[in-house]
């Protein structure tokens, strides 16, 4: 599913996760949206994660990575782990429209 959202640095753009900036913009840094080492190689470790689950699985698999981040943020990763948690949340929410 591609979003028409707005990238805070260069504009509109049709984007398939809801970030706050487009990919083209995202730094290599971006533990958020796009963290370095999920992204060695051809293809985003997420995307081969919900290539092999079931739709159901999946919707369990993000909703247990939100509860991991929300719970642990106070102690660990403070509001980037928030954000990740954010993040999670709208993969399992799209699985519902799909």
């Amino acid at each position: 599913m591609s979003l028409k959202t707005k990238c805070a640095e260069c504009g509109p753009y049709d984007a398939r996760y809801p970030f706050e900036i487009c990919t083209a913009c995202v730094r290599k840094d971006d533990n958020v949206n796009q963290p370095s080492h999920y992204t060695q190689g051809k293809y985003e470790v997420i995307d081969y994660i919900k290539d092999k689950l079931t739709n159901e699985q999946y919707i369990g698999y993000c909703l247990g990575n939100v509860l991991k981040y929300v719970s642990r943020h106070d102690l660990k990763g403070g509001k980037e782990d928030l954000e990740k948690a954010k993040v999670y949340l709208g993969w399992a929410i799209d699985e519902y429209e799909t």
